[in-house]
């Protein structure tokens, strides 16, 4: 199974290759991923995991079209982005916050703004903190992020109005891509 950590940053991943715009230790891919067409052969990759690098993307037609040619049948992409209530929203380098409905319509048939591939969205969740916070954040989270997850009403909910009160930090989406 070959696998890519599409934007690692400082997140570097073993068994994938792991991506970034510029190099250092642990990159082997180098790569400008809002340029038209990534370096990378057709029918690649079973797995593609996207770990808060997409708020940087210009183009998502471009984005969804490569992660299509790049991707087997019935490969998997995971995605995790910033919530639009999440503090990572206040940086001056920010390009894109997201809600629960972001890459909804990413399922389908292409020709939308998400490419001509077509894609399964598998599963969604709206996330009050993730796996990398502190023990006691990580405890607070779990009923946090069960009750808010339990359908898509409770997700909208919390997309909404609970996070206009309490920040959400992050989305997570699971597509599946269909050849």
């Amino acid at each position: 199974m070959r696998k890519l950590n599409l934007g690692a940053g400082e997140e570097i991943l073993k068994d994938f290759d792991n991506h970034d715009i510029e190099p250092r230790e642990g990159i082997n891919l180098i790569f400008d991923f809002n340029k038209p067409k990534f370096p990378i052969k057709d029918n690649t990759y079973d797995y593609i995991f996207c770990n808060h690098s997409l708020m940087y993307i210009k183009d998502f037609s471009n984005l969804f079209n490569e992660l299509y040619r790049i991707s087997n049948n019935n490969a998997i992409i995971e995605i995790l982005c910033p919530h639009v209530s999440s503090n990572l929203g206040m940086s001056i380098f920010m390009h894109h916050l997201f809600s629960i409905i972001s890459f909804d319509e990413v399922e389908g048939v292409g020709g939308s703004e998400f490419g001509h591939g077509r894609f399964k969205l598998v599963k969604k969740m709206i996330l009050f903190r993730e796996k990398r916070s502190s023990k006691i954040m990580i405890a607070i989270s779990k009923p946090i992020n069960y009750i808010f997850n339990i359908n898509g009403f409770m997700q909208i909910l919390a997309d909404r109005f609970v996070s206009r009160i309490i920040p959400f930090y992050s989305i997570y989406w699971k597509i599946k891509v269909i050849k």
